[in-house]
């Protein structure tokens, strides 16, 4: 995986092994710090339950 986290919780996540990009580019979570947000925990968690 790669990723690039810009201003404002916007991110993109490039995961070549799953033929997959994820863009985020909406208003920032409330929660989270420079990296992390609740988007990041849900994100991960429904797509590791979709790829099983």
């Amino acid at each position: 995986m790669v990723a690039a986290l810009g201003a404002l919780d916007k991110k993109i996540y490039v995961v070549p092994s799953l033929d997959l990009i994820v863009v985020r580019h909406g208003k920032a979570a409330k929660e989270g710090g420079l990296a992390g947000s609740s988007f990041d925990q849900t994100l991960w968690k429904r797509l590791m339950a979709a790829v099983q």
